[in-house]
């Protein structure tokens, strides 16, 4: 914004200079900061102290950091060729973050990357656009998504939802894993998917698809196949709750599932190798 004074102090040491005290002031705001700028990395960093900017805008490697939760946690950042800030104008609070170009973020064992972002801290709601040359990504509890159109995380209740040409895989824990083992001889934590090995990848394909309860609840529309090796199964609807083993799929429904060596002589009978393929309207 156009400015009628700026002033501060700044401090120089072995090529990195420093101020507490910068401030700015014009017709479109007055604000105060402090931070630094590293003249051989070319990089900037500011924190704004006071003031009542309503809006800021950063070109060139912009990253944007927040504090973690605990002081071992890291926080949220964001890495953006461009980024574009709207303040609230009475208690300079941030009420929406625009990155534009190469987006990479990191938040709480989520990694996602995308053509923009969007983050709302009202909602605490995160959106990562992607274009059909570059669709957005996520790697969010073993899963690794991708969607042409958009992947939203909703940070605040820990689900994620993708839409558009979804694409993914994920590996779903074996019912046997120590590590979500009840030891009642009741129903254990991760009970595994029926026909599906846990101890290979699965990979899906849907039009939309949403996750939650951390990852285990999985809701998958629009033409869906799910496939691991030679299984597969396809509906226009898809839901997974992998704590229960259960699988529905509805609509259209075509699966093929080969009987493992173990399956066909504990269950069915079948020699090893028989295929079962189930097509349904429903």
């Amino acid at each position: 914004f156009a400015f009628d004074d700026i002033s501060g102090t700044l401090k120089a040491n072995r090529g990195v200079l420093s101020s507490d005290d910068f401030r700015i002031e014009g017709a479109a705001a007055k604000v105060a900061m402090k931070g630094e700028t590293d003249l051989a990395a070319e990089t900037l960093r500011l924190e704004l102290t006071h003031g009542d900017l309503t809006r800021a805008r950063a070109e060139g490697g912009v990253e944007l950091q927040g504090s973690g939760e605990s002081p071992s946690e890291a926080g949220f950042k964001l890495n953006s060729d461009h980024l574009e800030a709207a303040f609230n104008p009475e208690d300079g609070s941030i009420l929406r973050i625009e990155g534009m170009g190469d987006i990479r973020i990191s938040d709480r064992g989520l990694q996602s990357a995308g053509a923009a972002a969007d983050l709302d801290p009202t909602g605490d709601i995160l959106s990562v656009t992607g274009r059909q040359d570059r669709p957005a990504t996520a790697s969010w509890l073993g899963r690794r998504i991708q969607a042409t159109r958009t992947i939203q995380i909703d940070r605040r209740n820990r689900t994620l939802s993708a839409v558009g040409g979804v694409r993914g895989s994920y590996q779903a824990k074996s019912a046997a894993d120590p590590a979500t083992s009840s030891g009642s001889g009741g129903p254990t934590p991760e009970q595994g998917l029926p026909f599906f090995r846990a101890t290979e990848p699965i990979y899906l394909m849907a039009g939309a698809l949403t996750l939650a309860d951390q990852g285990a609840l999985a809701k998958y529309r629009d033409h869906v196949r799910l496939w691991q090796g030679e299984n597969r199964i396809e509906a226009l609807e898809i839901d997974v709750e992998e704590k229960a083993g259960r699988l529905e799929a509805r609509g259209e429904v075509t699966s093929s599932f080969y009987e493992s060596r173990e399956a066909s002589q504990a269950a069915t009978g079948l020699p090893p190798g028989d295929v079962v393929t189930v097509t349904a309207g429903t």
